[in-house]
């Protein structure tokens, strides 16, 4: 990094009763070129990737398109999750907390209600959806709410309540829910005048680019909590699934690498400086 850039953009960025104090990319740069100074935004960009106190805060974005998840069936995958009702504890047996659990195929829906939230309780809860095997054993207004939803017809389910989503229908209800999205319609034929080659999607980060990795957001998450890992990564591998880019990452020699695979949306590039 250019000692005289970096001074430059220090001034202004580091400046706490200045109008570019902890800017944006953009911000600094209308402010630093409107005083003169002729420095691009590429190279804003760059610097500021290269300051902890910018990629440790960045805001990372949240909502972007991730991969499809295909369940194979009934009880192939399940959605699980609690209700915190420990304000209605006095009037509920000192119930605190529902475990809601959801059949991704079938949208079938179990609720058990729980005292605590520790291991041993779910486990126990779990036990007893387990054990259940659909039975229309429901207790008091809490399995009626359960028998309720899973009587209501679902528009995924082709229409179809979840309770009667069974080993006779599966398959069929497979098909309309999957196979029907996924076959492409044939195309149409059309005569090219002028022939442009159309250019080939690139990978947003290269392999060896080094990265951060977004940390998981919580809901009570004050805005300024740190973002992004103090732990910078490398790329160590880049491909395409269902046309969405994913990347694997190591640690920074390279030698670790890190499990899962991620998208772009959660890693931003860091300068080294």
């Amino acid at each position: 990094m250019n000692e005289e850039l970096d001074s430059l953009l220090s001034k202004y960025y580091y400046d706490v009763g200045g109008p570019a104090s902890y800017a944006s990319a953009e911000k600094l740069y209308h402010i630093v070129n409107a005083e003169g100074k002729k420095v691009g935004r590429y190279k804003i960009r760059r610097w500021l990737n290269s300051q902890d106190n910018y990629s440790l805060q960045k805001t990372p974005r949240r909502s972007f398109k991730r991969i499809r998840v295909y369940t194979t069936g009934m009880n192939n995958l399940w959605d699980a999750d609690l209700m915190d009702l420990k304000q209605f504890s006095k009037e509920n047996e000192n119930f605190k907390y529902v475990l809601v659990v959801v059949d991704c195929f079938s949208r079938y829906l179990w609720l058990q209600p729980l005292k605590n939230k520790t291991g041993d309780e779910v486990t126990s809860a779990f036990k007893k959806i387990f054990t259940e095997n659909r039975t229309h054993r429901y207790i008091n207004n809490l399995q009626n709410f359960a028998k309720s939803y899973n009587g209501t017809p679902h528009r995924s389910l082709q229409n179809i309540a979840p309770k009667d989503v069974n080993s006779v229908n599966e398959s069929d209800i497979w098909g309309k829910m999957y196979l029907s999205k996924t076959e492409k319609k044939p195309k149409e034929i059309k005569v090219q005048t002028n022939k442009k080659k159309r250019r080939k999607k690139q990978f947003k980060y290269k392999i060896g680019s080094l990265v951060r990795l977004s940390n998981i957001a919580h809901i009570f998450d004050r805005s300024y909590s740190q973002r992004w890992t103090e732990e910078i990564f490398k790329v160590v591998q880049r491909f395409r699934q269902q046309n969405i880019d994913l990347y694997r990452l190591s640690n920074i020699k390279g030698d670790e690498f890190i499990r899962g695979t991620f998208y772009d949306s959660e890693l931003q590039r860091v300068e080294k400086r």
